[in-house]
């Protein structure tokens, strides 16, 4: 199920070279990306902050942004 997300958190392990992000949903669940390379969490940490709206899918584990209209501009 699609769920908005609120806010999240970057985990960095240094040990692994490995990140994962956490994220609160609407409705106070948590939502779980593992094991993100540097490149990965580079990717969505940059889709987390730019984007609007973001919504997490509580059985697959995936990201959406939001419909936005063609030739629209980042502000």
């Amino acid at each position: 199920m699609w769920k908005k997300v609120d806010s999240y958190a970057i985990f960095w392990y240094d040990a692994t070279r490995m990140a994962n992000i956490v994220f609160k949903l609407e409705d106070g669940l948590t939502g779980r990306i593992l094991e993100l390379s540097i490149d990965e969490v580079g990717v969505i940490t940059d889709i987390l902050r730019n984007e609007k709206p973001i919504s997490y899918h509580t059985e697959r584990r995936d990201l959406l942004i939001g419909w936005e209209p063609t030739g629209e501009a980042e502000d």
